[in-house]
């Protein structure tokens, strides 16, 4: 029997047998998909990508993991800190100092596009620690 590891498991989603969700690498895959069938387990049922994707972020299992805003300070240079600063809108830079929310998803499209404008990598700034 296999051992539950949320970062190498499969889902299959919202009762949906047409595909899984592959958490090793973060895709769907089909029923007759090689990797799944050597694998040998069997998938989990969840209700919904939203519910799963708590589950994976609740685990910090990639990409949906949250990573704290001060692992990716200390990841940026001091250029790509001051870029960033410079085309934050007042909402983004408030949200971004908000004491309540010390770490934000891996995800997230406004983290995302912020990293990518500045020319720093998001696989490496929002890595897991």
């Amino acid at each position: 029997m296999i051992t539950y590891d949320a970062a190498d498991w499969y889902w299959i989603i919202g009762g949906d047998e047409s595909q899984l969700y592959a958490s090793a690498r973060a895709v769907l895959v089909k029923p007759d998909d090689a990797v799944y069938a050597a694998w040998g387990g069997v998938p989990s049922r969840i209700a919904s990508m939203g519910e799963l994707i708590d589950v994976l972020r609740e685990r910090g299992v990639p990409p949906y993991h949250r990573v704290a805003k001060s692992t990716i300070i200390s990841r940026l240079t001091d250029d790509q800190l001051t870029k960033a600063i410079s085309i934050m809108t007042v909402r983004q830079q408030e949200r971004w100092r908000a004491p309540d929310q010390p770490a934000v998803n891996a995800d997230d499209p406004e983290t995302l596009a912020i990293v990518q404008a500045i020319g720093a990598d998001p696989a490496v700034i929002l890595a897991p620690s």
